[in-house]
């Protein structure tokens, strides 16, 4: 009979074992996807923390502007964008391919306004930076800024509709035969 008594109390032993083991294998499993989510979710904001223009080297400040401004190559650019957008980052990747295509990577700055964008009037204080008015302000960043020979040209502006694109930039190379004067010096 006692053995009987024991078979039971193991056969209860085994059962109530792996029943822990089942629950502390889900607890673990629930735990290890928690954790790959979360590092997932930090890679993916250190992405878009970051431009693709910020390694560049022609990465300025807003308080450098008007010392760029008079040290710039004879046709540049200067975007005004900021960090943390994946439709920015994407637009950003596909400007830069425009900008090696076209071998201006000397010629564009990068101005971050992702802390800019916390102060009131943001926009009218980069509009009164750059002097720019009327026709030429900027509306919506992304903005795309193009000097000639240390003068102000022409706005690219985003709206809230749409985003400034790399054609946008095509666009302007060729309106203003960039790549033409670029070939002939």
């Amino acid at each position: 009979m006692k053995n009987i008594e024991n078979t039971k109390d193991d056969k209860k032993s085994k059962s109530a074992r792996k029943y822990f083991n089942f629950v502390l294998l889900m607890v673990a499993i629930v735990l290890v996807a928690l954790i790959v989510s979360n590092l997932y979710k930090n890679h993916q904001n250190n992405k878009l923390g970051t431009s693709v223009f910020s390694s560049s080297g022609l990465s300025i400040q807003y308080d450098d502007i008007d010392n760029t401004l008079s040290e710039m190559p004879s046709d540049s650019f200067i975007l005004i964008s900021f960090v943390k957008n994946e439709n920015v980052k994407k637009m950003e990747s596909e400007l830069k391919k425009a900008v090696v295509n076209n071998g201006l990577e000397s010629n564009l700055y990068y101005l971050d306004a992702t802390d800019l964008m916390y102060e009131e009037n943001y926009i009218q204080k980069l509009n009164d930076k750059f002097s720019l008015n009327d026709a030429n302000k900027i509306d919506v960043l992304p903005a795309l800024l193009y000097f000639q020979d240390g003068t102000f040209k022409r706005t690219v502006t985003s709206t809230e509709s749409r985003m400034i694109e790399a054609d946008d930039f095509n666009k302007l190379l060729d309106n203003y035969e960039i790549i033409e004067q670029k070939l002939k010096k």
